[in-house]
């Protein structure tokens, strides 16, 4: 198992020097000048040069690429064309209003996802099962910005509930932290409790219907322990799989619930920037969006040898 997670962790540096290859080569293949977009039309030539050379932008592509990776391992991500200041003050200052947000979506969805899923699959069949599986397929097709535009509609302004937009950091003021995160934290969850219910359900129907399942209960043991103990420790391989892909979401933020509650984060800093060529933001957000991807697959596949015996066996 130590073998499988270094081999795992080397392929995982791999990766991610992949990835930083390739959004470095995108963002210099697209068209536009960054710094001359940044200044406008107005400036001078002279100008325009002078900022290209302190950015290093008139380097060759291969020396760019060599200063950028050196200054991370400095924790220095270069320099905002648009916004002019550093990438690591910007990252300093939303990413963690995404995780904030991100973070308890992501728990929310993962604890009613899983918990309903388990439900709908103990009582197939029944009432409970048809209203879980008409909230899933309803939440896994309502758009995300239709859901927080209703949202808003019902309960900021009709009901004057929750705060309408914008985003207050917990240890500044948790409760208005809650009021502000509901609605945004909702919309980003509904979709990955959707995913989870669905694929907790399926795996958990395949599961009580093995032979070990109808064994255990033969032998007289309680049906929690059947269901929590033995079902549900094997139901959870696909799922954590569904997990797993999920940070993505969580890290590199839900672009349209940050948009439609006016909300500052990774999402729209990235979106801005790939508009603006802002080279070393977007590729310092990619890159941070990757390690956290890269990092969730890790745990993934040693949560694999941890519920499953069987590939921790032969894994080792």
């Amino acid at each position: 198992m130590i073998n499988f997670i270094i081999k795992r962790i080397l392929v995982s540096f791999v990766v991610v020097f992949l990835v930083s290859l390739f959004v470095f080569s995108i963002m210099h293949i697209l068209p536009g000048d960054p710094v001359r977009l940044a200044m406008g039309f107005e400036a001078t030539e002279q100008d325009v040069q002078r900022v290209r050379e302190q950015l290093n932008l008139n380097k060759p592509l291969v020396e760019q690429y060599v200063l950028w990776i050196g200054g991370l391992f400095r924790g220095e991500f270069g320099i905002s064309i648009a916004y002019h200041r550093t990438v690591a003050a910007l990252l300093q200052e939303r990413l963690p209003r995404t995780i904030n947000l991100g973070i308890p979506a992501m728990i929310f969805a993962i604890i009613v996802g899983v918990g309903f899923g388990i439900i709908s699959a103990l009582w197939r069949g029944k009432w409970i099962d048809q209203v879980i599986t008409l909230i899933s397929t309803l939440g896994a097709g309502t758009p995300q910005f239709w859901l927080g535009i209703v949202g808003i509609y019902i309960f900021a302004i009709g009901l004057n509930w929750f705060p309408m937009q914008g985003y207050t950091a917990p240890n500044q003021d948790f409760a208005l932290y809650l009021k502000k995160a509901v609605m945004p934290v909702f919309c980003m969850a509904i979709v990955m409790f959707a995913s989870l219910a669905r694929q907790t359900r399926s795996s958990m129907l395949e599961v009580i219907n093995q032979d070990y399942i109808r064994t255990a209960r033969a032998y007289g043991i309680s049906e929690f322990s059947v269901i929590f103990r033995h079902a549900l420790k094997n139901a959870l391989i696909p799922v954590i799989t569904i997990i797993g892909l999920q940070v993505r979401v969580v890290i590199g933020g839900s672009l349209l619930v940050e948009q439609v509650f006016n909300i500052p984060g990774i999402g729209t800093m990235l979106t801005s920037a790939v508009s603006n060529r802002d080279y070393f933001v977007v590729q310092s957000c990619v890159l941070i969006i990757s390690l956290f991807t890269v990092a969730a697959n890790l745990i993934v596949d040693v949560l694999y040898g941890v519920f499953d015996p069987r590939i921790r066996l032969a894994r080792g």
